[in-house]
């Protein structure tokens, strides 16, 4: 049997949610890093470095999961938090030409 179109999206996809997980849980442990160190300006770059990365991902993977959905795959969302969930529906919402709503 032939491999579904979406394959390489949804490889692509599901490689970005596993580092979006690892960088989520860098971010907890950088965050009580700084509490214990609040003065670290390196903790602070690089939580502001990973805020960057966490985002830019968000984007993409609701980019891919716009292209994903068009090809007849399996969107996964509920591995975003609310807050990702919301800016990655907009997201892909805008990559696939539609309101995030879905009404038009």
């Amino acid at each position: 049997m032939a491999e579904p179109a979406s394959a390489p999206l949804e490889a692509e996809r599901d490689r970005l949610l596993t580092a979006l997980r690892h960088l989520r849980r860098s971010q907890r442990e950088l965050a009580e890093a700084l509490r214990d160190a609040p003065d670290d300006a390196d903790f602070k770059d690089a939580i502001s470095e990973n805020e960057q990365v966490i985002a830019k991902y968000v984007k993409t993977v609701a980019e891919l999961n716009a292209a994903i959905g068009k090809a007849g795959g399996k969107v996964v969302l509920e591995v975003l938090g609310a807050a990702d969930a919301e800016r990655g529906a907009a997201a892909g919402a805008d990559a696939a030409g539609a309101d995030p709503a879905g009404d038009g």
